[in-house]
């Protein structure tokens, strides 16, 4: 499990890439786009997302959104589709 959130953007990135790009490839910083919406959904039960990385991610986007969803795992939308779909619609709304 990634432990920061830093260490999951990383594995990420390189785990979708070929073999001979991840060598060199560097992880997109969310704190490096500024003023892009931004909501995180957590399974709270998640093996690959850890609370230690979530609350990392609220310190560096103070202006994102956070929702922690206690029945689910990492997959969050197949746990708990409803509430996953509901979250997801009122963050796209507040964007209108």
């Amino acid at each position: 499990m990634a432990e920061t959130l830093s260490e999951l953007i990383e594995f990420n990135v390189r785990s979708s890439m070929p073999v001979a790009v991840r060598s060199w490839a560097t992880p997109i910083c969310p704190t490096l786009v500024p003023n892009l919406p931004t909501l995180l959904v957590r399974g709270h039960m998640s093996d690959l997302v850890s609370e230690k990385s979530a609350q990392e991610f609220v310190q560096l986007r103070p202006d994102g959104n956070f929702l922690d969803v206690s029945r689910a795992g990492h997959m969050v939308p197949a746990d708990t589709n409803d509430l996953f779909m509901g979250a997801v619609k009122e963050f796209l709304d507040t964007l209108t």
